[in-house]
């Protein structure tokens, strides 16, 4: 499997993932506050700036560059959630929820890895020599 190929096939699992995670907030928040409402559009918004590197921009040098983004900000959720401190034992779903950060710290460093590789190759065929 080429590089390229494994950068959008990261991607879009750390942006599913992405997903998830904002589904958990959502639920985790008290009822009527931002976070469990109309919070959730600017996060939608953003999931479709994310979404639009992998699935109609993978060729372009802007594409790969919102892909490295996405694992950027993929591995901040954990960094995020973690050091706040916090109480996770307090909610049910807690597993899956500390699972989804982790895995999202996981893929999104792969995805970083990934971009910077394809970012580079691409850049070293283009320059004559």
């Amino acid at each position: 499997m080429k590089h390229k190929d494994m950068l959008v096939a990261s991607s879009l699992f750390s942006n599913v993932l992405l997903t998830l995670h904002l589904a958990q907030d959502a639920l985790q928040a008290r009822p009527g506050t931002n976070p469990a409402g109309a919070g959730n559009l600017t996060g939608i918004a953003i999931l479709i700036f994310l979404f639009c590197g992998p699935v109609l921009l993978a060729e372009r040098r802007v594409g790969r560059m919102i892909m490295m983004f996405g694992g950027v900000a993929a591995m901040g959720m954990p960094a995020l959630h973690f050091t706040l401190g916090a109480d996770l034992t307090k909610h049910r779903e807690a597993l899956l929820f500390v699972w989804c950060l982790i895995l999202l710290g996981v893929i999104g460093a792969l995805t970083v890895i990934l971009s910077v590789m394809v970012i580079r190759s691409a850049s070293a065929a283009r320059t004559p020599g």
